[in-house]
Formats: structure tokens, C-alpha cells, sequence
């Protein structure tokens, strides 16, 4: 499978899961994605290169859509995956 091809269908995947923001589109419902997509998108495949747990990601992914007054939360989360991390 072409990269382009497993790239699409991640970003699908990620869609299904919300863990992407909603995705503008064109009229004939193409996606066009700002930088700030792009640059999730990139947090969102470290956070799994790293060995983060899908449901993690899910959690983050979240408590950033929520939005401010969360901040402790995604540190705590976030901390709990690298003492993981470290440990293994």
C-alpha cells in the first residue's frame, strides 16, 4: 500500500475517532486542512509513536476540545503516560 493510501486511511481513523476537530471541506467534499489540523494531527501521532494508548489519545484529545480550565488535567494525563513510558 502506497504511503499517501495508509496516510488517507489514518486520518479517516482519526476522524471516526474524534480525535481530529472537524475538518473543513470543500464543496465537492474534499478535506482542507489549516495548519493548526496539521499540527494535532502530528501531537496526536507522537502521542502514539510514543505508546500511548488509543483511549489516552481519545482522553486528550478531549480535554483539548474542551477547550481552557483543563490545563491540569492534560499535564496530568500526559505525565501519567511518561511515568509508562519510563518504566517499560
Amino acid at each position: 500500500m502506497p504511503a499517501q493510501d495508509s496516510a488517507w486511511i489514518l486520518l479517516r481513523f482519526y476522524e471516526r475517532e474524534a480525535l481530529l476537530p472537524p475538518i473543513e471541506r470543500t464543496v465537492g467534499g474534499r478535506r482542507v486542512f489549516s495548519e493548526d489540523d496539521v499540527g494535532w494531527i502530528g501531537i496526536c501521532q507522537r502521542l502514539r509513536a510514543s505508546g500511548m494508548p488509543l483511549t489516552e489519545v481519545a482522553k486528550y484529545a478531549a480535554l483539548v476540545a474542551a477547550g481552557t480550565g483543563n490545563e491540569s488535567q492534560r499535564l496530568e494525563l500526559l505525565k501519567a503516560h511518561e511515568v509508562e513510558v519510563r518504566a517499560s
